[in-house]
C-alpha cells in the first residue's frame, strides 16, 4: 500500500467467526459444531490521525498546562472533533540522531557535534531509546537501538570528516529504521552544515509517517566564502533542513557558533518532553490515498504552534 505509514493510520480489523452449540436432554452444553457454510469475516476499519503538537510562547519557550479546549484542529479546512488529548512529558520516545560527517564539517565542527550528541543521549530519559547514524553521500549506522543514557565515548572513535552530503538519503534511511523502534513516538535529529534542496520523495516519506524530523543547522560557521556564502545564506529557509522539519511538525535550529550546538540539542529534548498528543477520527472517511492538509490553531493569541502539515489517506 503505497504512501501509507503504519504510524500515520491505525487499522483495526475485527474478525467474527460463527459457530453453533447444542444442548443435550439434561440441559448440558454439548460439543461445539462449526457451521457447514463458512461466513465471511466482518471488517471494521478505524482510522486515527495522531499529532505531536508543540506550543511556544513569544520567546520560543514551550508552553505547558494547556487543555483540550485550547486547541482547534482542521483537515482540509474542515473542523475536526478531537478524540484523544494527552500531555507527553512521560511518553517514551525513540530518537534517531543523524550526524553529518562530510568533509565540509571539518574536525572542529565534527568534534563539537559529537559532544552535543553525547549530551543529548544523557539528557533523554532512561525509558527512551536512541540510534545513531553518520552520513555523507550515504548513511551508515554507528549505534543500533539502545537505551538512552549509555556511555557513548567509544562509539565515535575513528570518525573523520570526508565526502559529500546527502541529507535526504539519511532522513529516508532514518524513517525506514524506525519500523523497528520500541516506542510509538519517534523523532530524528539531523546535525549538519549541509543546505541541499529538499527532495520530493523524502517529503512523501515524511508525510506518510509520524516521525518528527528536527534539524540543527551549522550555517555560517566558517568554511564558506564569497559566492558560496551568499548562496548558503539565501537558501537557508528553503533548505532541506527547514522543509523536512516543518513538514513533520518539528523545527530547524540554525546555530551561529559551535558553542550553541549543545543548547540546540537541549531545546529539542525539551520540545519532545513538552508536546501535546492530539488525535482525531477524520470526518472525511474516503479511503482514496489523497494528501490531506492539517491545521492546528490555538484559542490564545501570541502562541506559536508546530504540527505535522498533513498526511496521505489510506487506500482501500
Amino acid at each position: 500500500m503505497r504512501r501509507i505509514g503504519l504510524a500515520t493510520v491505525s487499522s483495526l480489523v475485527v474478525f467474527v467467526l460463527s459457530a453453533t452449540c447444542f444442548f443435550d436432554a439434561g440441559g448440558m452444553m454439548g460439543q461445539l459444531i462449526p457451521q457447514t457454510t463458512p461466513q465471511p469475516p466482518i471488517q471494521i476499519h478505524v482510522d486515527l490521525v495522531n499529532l505531536h503538537v508543540t506550543v511556544l510562547d513569544s520567546k520560543g519557550k514551550n508552553v505547558s498546562g494547556l487543555q483540550k479546549s485550547d486547541f482547534k484542529v482542521y483537515e482540509d479546512k474542515v473542523a475536526q472533533d478531537i478524540s484523544l488529548f494527552n500531555t507527553e512529558s512521560e511518553t517514551p520516545v525513540t530518537v534517531g540522531i543523524l550526524l553529518d560527517t562530510s568533509s565540509s564539517m571539518g574536525r572542529e565542527k565534527l568534534e563539537k557535534a559529537i559532544d552535543a550528541v553525547k549530551e543529548m543521549a544523557r539528557t533523554l530519559s532512561p525509558r527512551d531509546e536512541i540510534f545513531i547514524m553518520e552520513f555523507t553521500e550515504r548513511p551508515s549506522f554507528l549505534v543500533d537501538f539502545t537505551p538512552a543514557g549509555i556511555d557513548l565515548k567509544r562509539m565515535f572513535s575513528g570518525l573523520v570528516a570526508k565526502g559529500g552530503t546527502n541529507v535526504g538519503a539519511a532522513v529516508e534511511e532514518g524513517i525506514f529504521k524506525m519500523r523497528d523502534a520500541s516506542n510509538k513516538k519517534q523523532a530524528l535529529v539531523v546535525i549538519s552544515d549541509g543546505l541541499d534542496i529538499a527532495g520530493a520523495g523524502v517529503i512523501d516519506k515524511i508525510r506518510s509517517h509520524e516521525t518528527l524530523v528536527y534539524s540543527i543547522g551549522l550555517k555560517g560557521i566558517s568554511g564558506l566564502r564569497g559566492v558560496a556564502a551568499h548562496i548558503q545564506a539565501f537558501n537557508v529557509h528553503g533548505s532541506s533542513l527547514n522543509v523536512y522539519a516543518e513538514e513533520s511538525g518539528a523545527r530547524a535550529i540554525f546555530v551561529k557558533s559551535l558553542e550553541e550546538i549543545s543548547g540546540a540539542c537541549r531545546t529539542i529534548v525539551d520540545d519532545l518532553k513538552s508536546q501535546y498528543q492530539i488525535a482525531y477520527y477524520p470526518s472525511n472517511s474516503a479511503r482514496d490515498g489523497k494528501y490531506r492538509r492539517i491545521k492546528v490553531e490555538m484559542n490564545h493569541a501570541g502562541n506559536g504552534v508546530q504540527f505535522r502539515r498533513g498526511y496521505y489517506a489510506p487506500r482501500r
